[in-house]
């Protein structure tokens, strides 16, 4: 059997931060059919544009398998550094990990969207799932609450404007 799991990674700018900070993740596993793989990826919290992150997944296979065939795609404002962005294991047993990682850089834009594929061959034959799962990495914020401002009208009306930095 062929499965097909779709990951969205969507990578944000954060112009104080450091990408020392790291937000895990995993697809879920449910649903009709339940796909026999489960993939699991660690990246950046913040990245700053221009600067490079590493983004690392493992996948593993509930149940014996041919092969695990993972790719890479940028979707919009990223671009990939790693000369590498599919990854094939060959032939995995139930519960075995299978590992890898990719090197993205933040272009021009606050934020990008990477997505990543997991296809499982299981005795030759197929039949696909998809499953996309978006992460915001960076939530924009000023000290965890928003800036508020309370501006009068000459109606005696007062209007709240929330900014966020």
């Amino acid at each position: 059997m062929k499965y097909l799991l779709i990951l969205l990674i969507l990578l944000t700018s954060h112009c104080t931060s450091s990408n020392t900070e790291k937000v895990k993740g995993s697809t879920p596993n449910y649903g009709k059919p339940t796909a026999p793989l489960n993939l699991s990826w660690t990246a950046p919290k913040q990245l700053n544009k221009g600067e490079n992150g590493l983004i690392e997944f493992e996948a593993v296979p509930d149940q014996d398998c041919e092969n695990i065939i993972v790719r890479f795609e940028v979707l919009e404002g990223l671009v990939v550094m790693s000369k590498k962005n599919v990854f094939e294991s060959g032939p995995k047993k139930s519960g075995e990990k299978f590992t890898g990682s990719i090197e993205v850089r933040l272009k021009d834009s606050d934020s990008g969207i990477l997505s990543f594929l997991g296809d499982i061959v299981i005795n030759g034959t197929s039949s696909s799932r998809a499953i996309s799962v978006p992460i915001n990495l960076e939530l924009i914020e000023n000290k965890g609450k928003p800036e508020t401002s309370t501006p009068g009208y000459s109606d005696g009306k007062a209007k709240t404007e929330i900014k966020m930095n």
